[in-house]
């Protein structure tokens, strides 16, 4: 049973945390006041499940790009 709770865990933190750490870099975010960072997470992970929806074949640093063109 606690090898199954530890890999649940790590499928979170590879899953998510782990996209939104190397492809938003959201441990580089300097914002520090207010509801910033709050604001700021929740438009990543909307932009997140937005691009995993996405049905084109493409990394998600390209879908990424493609929606900033």
């Amino acid at each position: 049973d606690l090898l199954a709770v530890v890999r649940r865990h790590w499928d979170v933190e590879n899953g998510l945390h782990w996209q939104l750490d190397v492809v938003f870099r959201e441990d580089d975010c300097r914002t520090r006041k207010d509801h910033g960072p709050e604001n700021l997470a929740l438009l990543r992970r909307f932009c997140l499940n937005t691009f995993r929806a996405d049905s084109k074949k493409d990394t998600m640093r390209g879908k990424m790009m493609r929606a900033g063109w």
